[in-house]
């Protein structure tokens, strides 16, 4: 299998140009210089039970809006937008090029009126901070990589980002939200900023974690009401009622 797809993605490079492609029911601009891209490009699976089940709990709560925290180039903000007509989207993509892409992706499914795209990086405080991006794949961006992802990834370029704390974007109390955070390592930082916001409503809840950080993740989650319900790789699965 691991040569099928391969296979599928070097005849996919063959033309390097970006194009438009229809892929989980949905259309995205896709650039076969990115990982990501490319393995959507050559129809791989990615994250796919991780989507099943963060979309049948959507389905199940019935949230009232969507933050897409890490939406990088919409992978959820489109899906579920086009499966959930209800939610509104706020969607966090602080890399400019990055944020572009998303923007274009949202325009091609009809979501650029329904979904806020935010320039910035969630975090505990408000300002300024250096993002760490690795030109392979827009889904590397970081700003807290460690060590050992310091010296096995490419952070060829970095870029000056707004950071601000979801506590201060809205005055949401007694909603109920669902919660999609991929900050590559930056999770906890973001929880902290999002205090309020995490015990004042209820919803559902889709993190990636990396294991240095799933206690204090998983502490500061707790001390907000919210429960674990499962996990699939990296992604921890959450719910408040």
């Amino acid at each position: 299998m691991r040569l099928w797809w391969s296979i599928r993605k070097r005849l996919a490079r063959l033309d390097r140009r970006p194009r438009v492609a229809e892929r989980l029911g949905a259309r995205w601009e896709l650039d076969p210089g990115d990982w990501l891209d490319l393995r959507l490009l050559a129809g791989q699976p990615f994250e796919a039970e991780q989507r099943r089940r963060f979309d049948e709990m959507v389905a199940r709560a019935r949230p009232s809006r969507l933050y897409d925290v890490g939406a990088n180039f919409g992978l959820y903000s489109v899906t579920l937008g086009l499966a959930h007509p209800q939610l509104a989207i706020e969607a966090f993509e602080p890399v400019g090029a990055t944020r572009a892409k998303l923007e274009r992706n949202l325009g091609l499914n009809g979501l650029a009126e329904r979904v806020r795209v935010h320039p910035l990086a969630l975090s505990e405080t408000e300002g300024a901070a250096e993002i760490a991006i690795d030109p392979r794949s827009s889904g590397l961006s970081t700003l807290s990589a460690s060590a050992d992802e310091a010296a096995r990834r490419d952070f060829a370029r970095s870029e000056t980002i707004r950071t601000a704390r979801l506590d201060d974007l809205t005055s949401a109390a007694g909603e109920t939200l669902a919660i999609k955070i991929d900050v590559e390592g930056h999770e906890a930082a973001a929880l902290r900023g999002m205090g309020r916001v995490l015990a004042e409503n209820r919803g559902v809840m889709m993190i990636e974690t990396r294991a240095r950080n799933a206690p204090e993740v998983l502490a500061l989650l707790a001390e907000a009401g919210w429960r674990e319900t499962g996990r699939v790789q990296e992604e921890i699965f959450l719910e408040k009622h």
